[in-house]
Parts: structure tokens; C-alpha cells; sequence
């Protein structure tokens, strides 16, 4: 089950990663632009928005790890065997 854990995990989180390593970079995340508009500080607007961005990346990890600890008891028995549906 380790794999597929990590292979959920991977699939799951990857495009949130993507999204944080550039941000930045290439667009102006719609949350930090609504705030300059509205003329907060540039900086406290930056750590918004990472801010933001790390509690999306850890609530899906989350998620996902629950679902597969979920999948995996509702799977196999306590002896590691394959329940019959």
C-alpha cells in the first residue's frame, strides 16, 4: 500500500507545488493583487500569500493521507489480508 500512498500523495500535492514554487514568477495570485489594489503593504501581501498557499498544500496532504488510511482499513483485515466485497 506504500506506493500507492505515495503515488495518491504525489498526484494530489504536485500541482499545488507547482503553483508555489512560481508564484511570483510568471502571475500575480488573485489574493495578493486584491490587496495592493486596496493599498496594503506589499510585503504582509507576499506573506498572505504564501501564507495561503501553505495551508492549501498541508489541507490536501491532509486529506489525502486520511482517505488512504481510510481505504486501506476499509481494504484489508487486521492480518494484512484482502477483505472480500
Amino acid at each position: 500500500m506504500r506506493s500507492y500512498r505515495q503515488a495518491a500523495l504525489r498526484a494530489a500535492l504536485l500541482p499545488n507545488l507547482q503553483t508555489l514554487a512560481i508564484a511570483g514568477l510568471g502571475n500575480l495570485p488573485l489574493f495578493m493583487s486584491g490587496q495592493l489594489v486596496a493599498g496594503a503593504d506589499p510585503l504582509a501581501a507576499v506573506i498572505y500569500e504564501l501564507l495561503l498557499m501553505l495551508m492549501l498544500l498541508s489541507a490536501g496532504a491532509i486529506v489525502v493521507a486520511i482517505l488512504c488510511e481510510g481505504i486501506e482499513r476499509l481494504s484489508f483485515t487486521s492480518l494484512a489480508q484482502l477483505r472480500e466485497i
